[in-house]
């Protein structure tokens, strides 16, 4: 399909025209044929171009939510590489027009029950800024303590750790393929995968599974998967596609918790200053494991993990894995839960609180080089103030 028919259907699509039998196919298919770059790019234009032009309300962004979601059911399931695409698609770009249109819609509860929602068009009235870091790399931890730059290191020094870098349609990857065991042990070794503050990385494992890890998380992995279980360890959070074995299910280790899958698609977020697991299943069915306790979970469903107590809701899914195609998404945290959020994107030293709110955000923001500007949009919702200082932020009334 050529990409300005692409175009073309999605546009009508997201004024509210409805598809016609053919149109929907076509647009099916091409969410299949279409590379996932040119995907984001169009759709991005298109909502940029909507932001400038009208205001949505909650039943618009109602109205184009149930259409998506409607060619994603009629959509051929089986074929887990469509349905992944059509996901990936819905979570990429179609979910901005339910949960904010580009992520100039914001919601906050403040501490006396009010609403608002606003459209942040203004300029910043925060003097300094913060970009992301540039050029960061991720690193590989080796099982005797040395670690290495994965894009300074040669070639065959990362052939002969198992680990190939890779380009395809969605871009850069890195396959992880098996190495000999070290000689001096009958263990199968661990390598730690860690992706720095300020980037994600995309892993396909040696069984085929694929983890997406988010902003300063580390994955502990086997070259090789024997015996009768795939393990591995997250610190931080990660996006898991896994390849169906059935006789080998797949477990993610996380301090005393364990996940334990066959063939499912879900992600996890345990980073360790949150002192929370929350996992959030797209696909399939995952079972939880921490001592004596014991619980499944269903597509559509989500778990937070504390050390004391599991709990479970149903939630819109989409929004959670919206970090893989550049997007923060909030819902209904704290200023001081938003900034955690932040400090691991754009590595700040500290956040300073001279005062404590109440006040509660949802909404969607698209990464960029600029810290100033989410601060900005925080500051024209809610009461609270913000400054940057060097590459610290302080709170303020």
């Amino acid at each position: 399909m050529e990409y300005e028919r692409f175009r073309e259907l999605l546009a009508k699509h997201l004024d509210g025209g409805e598809l016609s039998p053919a149109e929907r196919t076509e647009f099916q298919q091409a969410l299949q044929d279409v590379p996932i770059t040119i995907q984001d790019e169009i759709a991005d234009d298109l909502l940029a171009q909507r932001t400038k032009m009208i205001t949505w309300n909650s039943s618009d962004k109602a109205r184009v939510y149930q259409r998506i979601q409607s060619i994603m059911k009629d959509a051929d399931t089986s074929n887990p590489a469509r349905v992944s695409r059509l996901a990936r698609f819905s979570n990429a770009a179609l979910w901005l027009c339910m949960v904010g249109l580009a992520a100039t819609a914001w919601y906050v509860r403040s501490e006396f029950g009010k609403s608002n929602t606003a459209e942040l068009t203004a300029q910043s009235t925060i003097a300094e800024d913060i970009d992301l870091l540039a050029d960061t790399e991720p690193i590989l931890k080796m099982p005797d303590g040395r670690q290495l730059s994965v894009h300074q290191s040669a070639t065959d020094s990362l052939q002969r750790l198992g680990i190939q870098i890779r380009r395809d349609e969605r871009g850069t990857y890195y396959e992880i393929q098996k190495v000999d065991k070290l000689a001096s042990s009958g263990e199968t070794p661990l390598y730690a995968f860690q992706t720095p503050k300020g980037t994600t990385s995309r892993i396909r494992l040696a069984d085929g599974t694929e983890v997406v890890l988010n902003s300063h998380s580390i994955l502990r992995y086997p070259s090789t998967f024997s015996g009768n279980e795939r393990r591995v360890i997250l610190e931080g959070e990660a996006y898991f596609d896994v390849a169906h074995r059935a006789n080998q299910p797949f477990i993610v280790a996380i301090a005393e918790t364990e996940i334990k899958v066959l063939g499912t698609t879900f992600n996890v977020s345990a980073y360790t200053e949150d002192k929370t697991i929350t996992t959030t299943l797209l696909s399939g069915k995952v079972q939880f494991k921490r001592g004596q306790q014991h619980f499944t979970l269903l597509p559509g469903e989500q778990s937070i993990s504390t050390p004391s107590q599991f709990t479970k809701q149903t939630v819109a899914v989409q929004g959670y894995v919206m970090w893989m195609d550049g997007f923060f998404f909030f819902e209904n945290q704290s200023i001081a839960s938003i900034l955690e959020t932040v400090k691991r994107w754009y590595d700040l030293d500290e956040i300073t609180f001279q005062t404590r709110s109440e006040e509660r955000f949802s909404g969607t923001f698209k990464r960029s080089k600029s810290l100033q500007e989410l601060l900005s949009n925080l500051e024209r919702l809610g009461q609270t103030r913000y400054k940057i200082q060097g590459r610290r932020v302080v709170v303020m009334k």
